[in-house]
């Protein structure tokens, strides 16, 4: 009896044993083999370079984000490395390519895995057919017509995605800047033959009905309306323009005379196919005061004095003055500005200096 339970001791000792050592063998391999999840992913794009090689390392940092998101494993880490081909063959598309082919390698080496991604671009995509074509009461308009006949885009350019999407902004600016402000492309469609590698563009729109400036009704201000008209590079009745209400909105903005503006055409407000445009106006304050003082080694103590009055009677008419004292120089300078036909740019100057 003791010689059955020795044997049966032995073997158990001998399945710890073996136990042991395979799990020995286990946590060795685990703890030993490089770990995706936990090393630096370094990424290494050739075959393309400028516009296309930075499109397509911002799309692969943006999808690396969102993987690393996740919980950091090697399956997600290898997911991205299998899916980065096919972002790389998506970024260069915009660019003319649509025939790439991407050779990817993975290694490890000093603590650190490397995708390497060659791209292979093959041949660009080039435009061959323009269709490009206006219907509604616009159709016969000269500055529409000019612009279709010369569109940014020519048979034999290489279809690039932004040219395209400039080209499409820049057909409605046009044609809004006519006074179709309701326009629609009632067609828009970008063919591409991916066997015989061409594209064919087709836009066609319909203006709708043309509108025009209405009246200008302004906010209370310190000045006449006949001066805050002068602003404006259009008059009632004029082809209504976003572009010209933008620029007259900014050069009031930018004018002596105004902290804010703001420019509003109301379109609900229309009649007879004339927009009225609502204009809020906040003016600086009528009169405005300096003073300071300082010391110089060349004048000592010295002091300046100033004043701006900016509301001389409601035509935009102001005055400056600027006093400097010091023991060595005494002076003062006067200017009286007098608004011209355009305020922003144009006005006469009455001034005076005198020194001591």
């Amino acid at each position: 009896m003791y010689n059955l339970f020795s044997n049966y001791s032995y073997e158990v000792l001998v399945l710890m044993r073996y136990f042991i050592r395979v799990m020995s063998l286990i946590l060795l391999i685990l703890f030993s083999e490089p770990s995706l999840a936990n090393e630096s992913l370094h990424i290494i794009v050739t075959g393309v370079t400028g516009d296309v090689l930075q499109n397509i390392q911002n799309s692969l940092t943006v999808e690396q984000k969102r993987y690393n998101k996740q919980e950091p494993t090697v399956d997600n880490r290898q997911r991205f490395y299998q899916d980065a081909s096919n972002i790389i063959q998506q970024a260069v598309k915009p660019y003319g390519y649509f025939h790439a082919k991407v050779q990817s390698n993975l290694s490890y080496e000093a603590n650190e895995w490397t995708a390497d991604f060659h791209v292979i671009p093959g041949p660009l995509l080039h435009v061959t057919g323009l269709d490009i074509k206006v219907t509604g009461p616009g159709q016969l308009n000269p500055e529409i017509q000019k612009f279709i006949h010369h569109f940014p885009m020519k048979e034999g350019d290489v279809l690039l995605t932004k040219s395209y999407e400039d080209a499409k902004i820049a057909f409605f600016q046009v044609v809004n800047d006519q006074g179709y402000v309701k326009a629609i492309l009632i067609k828009k469609e970008l063919r591409i033959d991916l066997a015989r590698n061409t594209a064919v563009i087709i836009l066609h729109m319909d203006t709708g009905p043309r509108y025009y400036f209405g009246a200008l009704n302004f906010s209370d201000s310190p000045f006449a309306t006949s001066f805050l008209n002068r602003f404006a590079e259009f008059h009632p009745g004029d082809p209504f323009s976003p572009q010209k209400v933008l620029k007259f909105q900014q050069d009031l903005e930018s004018s002596h005379y105004f902290r804010e503006a703001s420019v509003t055409p109301d379109f609900n407000a229309a009649e007879n196919s004339q927009i009225p445009t609502q204009v809020k106006l906040t003016a600086y304050k009528a009169k405005q005061y300096k003073l300071g003082v300082g010391y110089g080694t060349f004048t000592g103590p010295r002091l300046l004095a100033g004043v701006d009055w900016r509301h001389i009677g409601d035509s935009g008419q102001h005055f400056t003055a600027l006093a400097k004292f010091s023991p060595v120089l005494r002076g003062l300078a006067v200017k009286y500005f007098i608004p011209g036909t355009k305020p922003l740019t144009d006005q006469y100057t009455l001034g005076a200096n005198i020194q001591e």
